[in-house]
């Protein structure tokens, strides 16, 4: 999809590299990113804009995360794919149905604190703090991080930290995409027996004792739930594991065939090869932060043959 020049995105710093590990480029529409390497050869790419992973390939492996052929690179609007951060709220705003869904973390640009490395790792962090118009939306000063570190896994921590004078509420995801072969034939364990909202029937119900499998649009909340996901994808001989702390919901989403076509950054015949397993905090499992204290929400994506 077309997009104008992503001019008024800060440049990136070129002394945050580190050679062989971290380097910066240019995107689409020139917006900056970060190129990662660990030293088993796996791979990231972070763009500034939003702190957003666009890319994670384990060494050995097809990349794992997906993303639209439709995305918009206009350094404004949210990237469709990767992993997209939703804060301070999930979802569309609970009074104000003109504020930007999902919030407005993943749609401005992030600072680079560091770049690190280890024998084993190579970590990026990255940071905001609300601006004025950011704080008319949501009336809380904070401080949020995300460390991401790269392996032959994939980690990233969230972490949100209070810095105003009285407690707040905030909804949040890691709202990860996966590149799957068919979604039709993928299927996801670790959900078993657990309750979830469902935004497309509408309702509460419980998952059986059966793996998800996808046969129609799907778009659930599983609540009060730590355990990690298994992304089971036979045609492509690979199960994605998705392990996480601080987080008690995980979302299950493919928009299917209908809604994709409604959807101006995500192409009409996409949907077959992804699906969506965040890592979350929304709907009663929400996270009220006191003054002065911090949460993190961490997801590690590790992916292996089969």
């Amino acid at each position: 999809m077309a997009s104008s020049p992503a001019s008024d995105l800060p440049p990136a710093d070129p002394t945050f590299a580190i050679p062989g590990r971290a380097h910066w480029d240019t995107g689409p529409n020139d917006m900056p990113r970060l190129q990662l390497a660990s030293p088993d050869g796996s791979t990231a790419t972070v763009y500034q804009h939003g702190a957003h992973i666009s890319h994670f390939q384990p060494a050995g492996q097809s990349p794992v995360l997906w993303m639209s052929q439709s995305c918009v690179y206009d350094g404004k609007s949210p990237l469709r794919g990767g992993v997209p951060i939703c804060f301070p709220w999930f979802g569309p705003h609970a009074e104000r149905s003109e504020l930007p869904s999902h919030g407005y973390a993943r749609i401005r640009p992030w600072d680079v604190d560091s770049i690190t490395s280890t024998d084993t790792h190579t970590i990026a962090v990255f940071s905001m703090t609300p601006n004025d118009a950011e704080l008319e939306m949501f009336p809380n000063t904070c401080h949020v991080r995300l460390t991401v570190t790269l392996s032959s896994a994939l980690t990233m921590a969230l972490e949100i930290t209070n810095t105003s004078d009285s407690a707040f509420t905030i909804s949040t995801a890691l709202h990860s995409y996966f590149e799957v072969d068919d979604v039709k034939n993928v299927n996801i364990t670790g959900l078993e027996n657990t309750q979830y909202l469902s935004k497309v029937e509408g309702g509460t119900y419980t998952q059986d004792d059966q793996p998800i499998k996808f046969t129609r649009e799907t778009d659930r909340v599983y609540q009060n739930t730590t355990t990690t996901c298994l992304l089971h994808d036979p045609d492509k001989q690979r199960q994605i594991a998705i392990e996480k702390t601080g987080s008690k919901s995980t979302v299950v989403w493919n928009p299917w065939i209908e809604k994709s076509k409604n959807m101006p950054d995500f192409g009409d015949d996409e949907w077959p090869s992804m699906c969506c397993i965040e890592t979350a905090a929304a709907g009663p499992d929400a996270i009220t932060i006191e003054p002065g204290q911090a949460h993190t929400i961490t997801a590690k994506i590790s992916a292996q043959s089969t």
